[in-house]
């Protein structure tokens, strides 16, 4: 990876750096700086590098992670932030690495071309939208035979020429459009000339979401610039992938290299200039053939001599030779002395000389600004605490996201199912105004027939014989539906698992009217006239093998002995309460209705340990 960004840096931005070292690097004519960070972690080694610059368009930065595993694999993300909040084109690195690297999304390679689909093709198609691992979009341009089919795949690629390494670009033959339309149905269908957008985490099954995935029609592609729609299918493409949760790895890494970058800055704020080393102290004996400087002159050896004391000599005569070689040796003496202090302060003041330019940096440096170690380690206690405020902010922006897409769909079923029954209301008034039965036509819905819902889930709980008489019995650990009351403020979790229970009753008649053959999710998709129904979306038949191998202990839960002699039953299916945070509350139940003519409920609470559980 560190290769192939370098090649990038220096054929686009002309800047031949080394990325396999950590640093910072700055070019301030240009206004750029890029860092670098390694990190490694298990059998991951990791690499970022942020380039931020100025640029006529305002200032800019790009973050590319990438993460390679010792086995095998690994991913790579790469983000561009405007700081003006400007559209941002594909960046051109991403290309490159597209086509350096052959960058895959969940199953499939990223391509800058779009995939012709041919009806014999379509199985592959199909698998690219129900890929559960796949996070970016899908979009898929129909035809027919009344228009050319080369010029339009041509005008596709222009249209989708910004969503490179953001999603996957499909588009059908005629034989193919049809295909599409007669095996999914007209409600996922991607008509002939317009371009559908296929969302990750598509449930074809949950068609209330049908409308979610949106379809450009044939008179925009026609009457709209292609520049206009480069920018509208781009935005479609940052659009789905902003909404969705931040993948877990990268998120982790984000902060490990956060982190990092906060150690880095406190480090540099601590760090002083380097200790030159001491001054050598200088020979200290003067060669007796090298006679004192004269005066004026710089002497040519400048420690002091060091003279044995002798016998003093006889005075000689004071003559005026005698004075004047006596005041040359005084004015020696005065100059050495004087040369040997400054000596003794150039030394402990570990100067290499006493040069102006050498004390004019020697002043410069000390009467610089010096940090407090106090200051720097109280600063660096609270980045710490503000960067942990700011991950748990974003897991919990993360979790409001996954929150806001799963009550939208939910919303959507359950105004279908509204739609529904109100159109099923009108058609039967009608029936019966046309039968001559206008009392029943125009009655009020009695009293008696009025669903009231439970307050508390100790009032679930307590009108348990209610539900026994329908055929539900509730064998679960009381305590663990209480404590939901704690955690479900809204009451949301409380009205559906009683609506679930209440379908579990009705589910019991129908199988024993014969009105139902199938399991409970085969009742929920499609519901017999006269019974009760509950959106299927709400409901999982089974648990991952993975998710039972590892945690299938937990789905071990209670049942009456004449259901099972160790008073226990591996319960899979259940029914999703409500999107709670972790918490999330569930009810698992066994279907017996071919054993005992009974459902019975072995748990109601929080969100049982499976391989996302946090």
């Amino acid at each position: 990876m560190e290769d192939q960004v370098a090649t990038w840096l220096r054929s686009r931005k002309q800047w031949d750096l080394d990325v396999t070292v950590d640093g910072t690097h700055d070019q301030p004519a240009k206004g750029r700086t890029v860092t670098v960070r390694h990190h490694r972690h298990g059998h991951d080694r990791a690499f970022r590098m942020v380039l931020e610059e100025d640029t006529h368009a305002g200032h800019w930065t790009t973050r590319i992670t990438a993460v390679e595993h010792e086995r095998g694999g690994g991913w790579v993300a790469i983000e561009v932030v405007s700081e003006d909040g400007l559209f941002v084109k594909v960046p051109g690195v991403a290309r490159y690495l597209i086509e350096a690297l052959h960058l895959a999304d969940g199953g499939l390679e990223l391509c800058r071309d779009p995939r012709i689909i041919t009806a014999d093709r379509l199985g592959e198609l199909i698998t690219v939208l129900r890929d559960p691992d796949r996070r970016a979009p899908v979009f898929v341009a129909g035809t027919d035979e009344r228009l050319n089919f080369a010029p339009f795949v041509t005008r596709v690629k222009d249209w989708a020429a910004q969503v490179d390494g953001l999603g996957h670009v499909f588009v059908l033959d005629p034989g193919a459009t049809a295909a599409l339309a007669a095996r999914l149905g007209r409600v996922w269908e991607a008509p002939a000339w317009t371009i559908r957008t296929y969302g990750p985490g598509l449930n074809l099954d949950a068609t209330a979401t049908a409308p979610q995935h949106r379809i450009l029609s044939t008179q925009w592609l026609a009457e709209k610039p292609d520049r206009y729609l480069q920018t509208l299918v781009g935005g479609f493409a940052r659009g789905i992938v902003a909404r969705h949760k931040t993948p877990a790895p990268l998120a982790a890494w984000q902060r490990t290299f956060d982190r990092l970058e906060n150690n880095a800055l406190t480090e540099a704020m601590t760090s002083v200039p380097a200790q030159r080393p001491p001054a050598e102290e200088p020979a200290r004996d003067v060669p007796a053939t090298e006679p004192p400087a004269p005066t004026g002159a710089a002497p040519k050896q400048a420690p002091a001599p060091t003279v044995e004391p002798e016998p003093a000599p006889a005075r000689p005569p004071l003559t005026e030779e005698v004075v004047e070689q006596a005041a040359v040796d005084l004015e020696a003496q005065a100059y050495l002395a004087e040369h040997a202090e400054l000596e003794r302060v150039r030394v402990a003041l570990g100067l290499p000389d006493l040069a102006e330019e050498t004390l004019a940096r020697f002043v410069e440096e000390a009467t610089a600004p010096r940090a407090d170690p106090r200051a720097v380690a109280e600063a660096a206690r609270r980045m710490e605490r503000q960067q942990a405020r700011i991950e748990t902010l974003l897991e919990e922006i993360d979790e409001l996201r996954d929150q806001l897409l799963a009550e939208q769909v939910e919303l959507l079923e359950v105004q279908e199912q509204e739609q529904r029954q109100a159109d099923r209301v009108a058609w039967l008034g009608q029936q019966l105004i046309a039968a001559g039965k206008h009392d029943l036509a125009y009655a009020v819905l009695p009293q008696e027939k009025e669903t009231v819902y439970p307050s508390s889930y100790g009032e679930l709980l307590e009108r348990a014989q209610e539900l026994e008489a329908a055929g539900v019995v509730i064998a679960a650990d009381p305590g663990t539906a209480l404590e939901l009351d704690t955690v479900d403020s809204s009451g949301k979790a409380l009205r559906n698992a009683w609506e679930a229970l209440l379908v579990l009753g009705e589910y019991v008649r129908a199988r024993q009217a014969g009105d139902c053959t199938g399991n409970v999710h085969q009742y929920l998709g499609n519901t017999p006239a006269g019974y009760r129904g509950m959106s299927p979306g709400k409901h999982a038949w089974t648990e991952t093998g993975t998710t039972m191998n590892q945690y299938g202990d937990e789905r071990l839960l209670p049942v009456p002995p004449e259901v099972s002699g160790t008073g226990f039953a591996q319960m899979r299916a259940h029914f999703k309460l409500g999107r709670i945070g972790m918490a999330s509350p569930r009810l698992y139940y066994l279907d017996d209705v071919a054993g005992t003519g009974k459902v019975y409920v072995g748990y109601i609470g929080t969100h049982l340990t499976n391989t996302k559980t946090n």
